[in-house]
């Protein structure tokens, strides 16, 4: 796959398809509204769906805002499915209805995972941080709904100030009911500057006591050979940064979920122009590993930086990212 990815196949394509929610979570990197703004249409998502598939992408990744508060969701996942890719969703699970998770048993074997967020086991924690009360029993509720219907599902907990306390509480529960999670503690500023979600970021004191595997998160893949991160390495080595696909919900491409400056409009440009073509993506494809200030670390490759996060705390993605220097000294607990 990385392969594939270095000769710029984009194996993988994101879409963010819109930016509605019907939560307002006290964490969340995006800014969300109740009301649409010229967003992708269904038949718009469709045809770029066959532009990327003639470049070779077979998996998609919706995610939002909240992807089930758009109205025309069924005919998004009937254009994602009849074209037979394959689908990760990232949600709340709080909008599904009966007939979405009907929808997606039918298809299960098409579905890698129907990513959801859960923040306690506590419904009144986890209705505080997400602002909705109520939202804890709807989560639950078809959370279990499409485990018993067979569709892969995968919970995904952010520890935070508010939570991160009970966050063995949380282990217990996944543990309990035979559900795969992740925790992670990685906060960033909002999309739109405001830098509000940055006061739930753990105090470092409390680090160590908490339930990451942040080495996991670093290398999903596990350990690899260090001989590969050399000095005239690109960035791809790890980073998906403009090697898979990510299209805004009015239709930008843009390298990655941070990485946001447009590298052209799929309504104004073919997408296999601006994804061969553009000049944005070209400069991410061609840093090497020797540019950055991680590659002189003494724990890099274990910690891998977050170039997104560096152009944000630096406007330099070269630069050493702080918030990542801060968790790795403290979670990697020696497995560097």
């Amino acid at each position: 796959m990385k392969r594939m990815a270095a000769a710029c196949v984009p194996l993988k394509l994101r879409l963010e398809l819109t930016r509605r929610c019907n939560l307002r979570c006290i964490h969340c990197k995006v800014h969300c509204g109740e009301q649409p703004g010229g967003e992708l249409t269904a038949p718009e998502i469709a045809a770029l769906l066959d532009q990327a598939r003639s470049l070779g992408t077979i998996e998609v990744s919706i995610t939002g805002g909240e992807v089930f508060a758009r109205p025309d969701i069924m005919d998004i996942l009937e254009a994602i499915l009849d074209r037979d890719f394959l689908l990760h969703i990232q949600t709340n699970a709080t909008a599904m209805q009966p007939h979405h998770i009907a929808y997606l048993a039918a298809r299960a074997k098409k579905i890698l995972r129907v990513s959801v967020s859960l923040y306690a086991r506590d419904a009144a924690i986890h209705d505080r941080i997400t602002g909705t009360p109520g939202s804890h029993a709807r989560t639950l509720e078809n959370l279990f709904a499409l485990r018993d219907a067979g569709v892969p599902v995968f919970c995904f907990t952010l520890l935070m100030k508010e939570n991160a306390a009970h966050a063995r509480d949380m282990q217990a529960f996944y543990e309990e009911h035979a559900l795969p999670f992740q925790f992670n503690t990685f906060i960033i500023p909002r999309d739109d500057g405001c830098a509000a979600p940055l006061a739930q970021r753990i105090p470092l004191e409390f680090l160590p006591d908490l339930p990451v595997n942040w080495y996991g998160y670093l290398n999903p893949e596990g350990p690899e050979d260090p001989a590969q991160f050399h000095a005239e390495a690109t960035l791809d080595a790890w980073c998906p940064a403009a090697r898979f696909a990510v299209v805004t919900a009015q239709g930008d491409l843009i390298a990655c979920s941070l990485l946001r400056e447009p590298a052209g409009n799929v309504r104004e440009t073919p997408f296999a122009d601006i994804w061969l073509k553009s000049p944005v993506l070209q400069r991410i494809r061609d840093i090497r590993l020797k540019e950055l200030e991680c590659f002189s670390c003494d724990l890099f490759p274990s910690c891998k930086p977050c170039a997104g996060l560096s152009l944000l705390e630096h406007g330099d993605l070269r630069k050493r990212p702080a918030e990542m220097c801060r968790l790795s000294r403290t979670l990697l607990c020696g497995k560097a």
